[in-house]
């Protein structure tokens, strides 16, 4: 008998639990983008990284130490880069709360979620790869850097060269498809009030 009452009594506490949908809407609506300061804490604590590198790479005369600022060089850019990717990435669990509620915008709204997700990865990997790649080559041809490090900073600039051509014109399939660009048929007005039909086209970076 005691067996019994205590399967019931652990039977009724796994039982408790709330359900999904009932967890999904409180994250849903107590969830939101979250910054301890201000949403360009990443981006402005990255940039006064990069600043300190620089001017301890730029006035020290030491190789070791060129070295130590150029790592604190790429943590700022680094940071820049993830604060980027938090200022344009979605909110899932909000957005996709979002969608359950409208079941006949659902595959839309579901396709726009991915698709900023993919875009705010290609603009971090973008920025930080230009800001890498002008840093390098800057430490390269521009501080007083023995010649060892100066192959070193020219090979890894080229590196990030290649990934920001990557990024700028390659597009994965979710952010292609949401802001595919297509010509439409527009009415335009000109500046004499008369109205001439046309073609559009707009281009999302």
């Amino acid at each position: 008998m005691r067996l019994v009452l205590l399967i019931l009594v652990f039977t009724s506490i796994a039982n408790s639990k709330e359900s999904p949908m009932k967890f999904l809407i409180e994250q849903a609506l107590q969830n939101k983008k979250k910054y301890k300061y201000n949403k360009y804490e990443s981006i402005i604590s990255g940039g006064l990284a990069f600043t300190v590198g620089n001017i301890g790479y730029y006035q020290t005369e030491s190789s070791s130490l060129q070295v130590a600022y150029s790592g604190i060089q790429t943590i700022g850019i680094l940071n820049v880069g993830q604060g980027i990717y938090d200022y344009y990435r979605p909110v899932f669990d909000k957005e996709l709360y979002l969608a359950l509620r409208r079941p006949k915008t659902a595959p839309k709204r579901i396709v726009k979620v991915f698709a900023h997700e993919e875009r705010a990865k290609r603009l971090s990997l973008l920025y930080k790869s230009s800001l890498l790649a002008t840093q390098y080559f800057a430490n390269a041809f521009l501080g007083d850097t023995d010649d060892s490090l100066k192959d070193v900073y020219t090979f890894l600039g080229g590196v990030n060269l290649i990934v920001v051509g990557y990024a700028a014109f390659y597009k994965d399939k979710y952010e292609d498809y949401y802001y595919s660009q297509a010509l439409a048929p527009s009415v335009f007005k000109t500046k004499q009030g008369d109205y001439v039909a046309g073609l559009s086209y707009v281009r999302r970076f």
